[in-house]
C-alpha cells in the first residue's frame, strides 16, 4: 500500500462568517455557575419546604400504597 501525502486546504463550512465575541470573564468562572445553582435549588426547594413548616396541617389526603381497590 502506497501512502501519498496531500496538503489539506481548509473547508469552508469551517470558516465562522463572523469572529466570536469575547464572554466577560464571570461567565467563564465556575463561580458563578455554581452560586446559581445553589441559589436557585434554594429558591425553588427552600419556599414549599418552608411552607409544609408553617402550615399546621395540610389537606393532602393520605394514599396507600398497594392497597388493593
Amino acid at each position: 500500500m502506497i501512502h501519498v501525502k496531500r496538503r489539506c486546504e481548509a473547508a469552508g463550512f469551517a470558516v465562522p462568517l463572523h469572529m466570536p465575541a469575547r464572554l466577560p470573564a464571570a461567565l467563564n468562572s465556575f463561580g458563578l455557575w455554581l452560586a446559581l445553582m445553589v441559589g436557585l435549588t434554594i429558591v425553588n426547594y427552600g419556599y414549599p419546604i418552608a411552607q409544609l413548616m408553617v402550615l399546621k396541617e395540610t389537606n393532602v389526603p393520605a394514599v396507600y400504597v398497594g392497597a388493593s381497590r
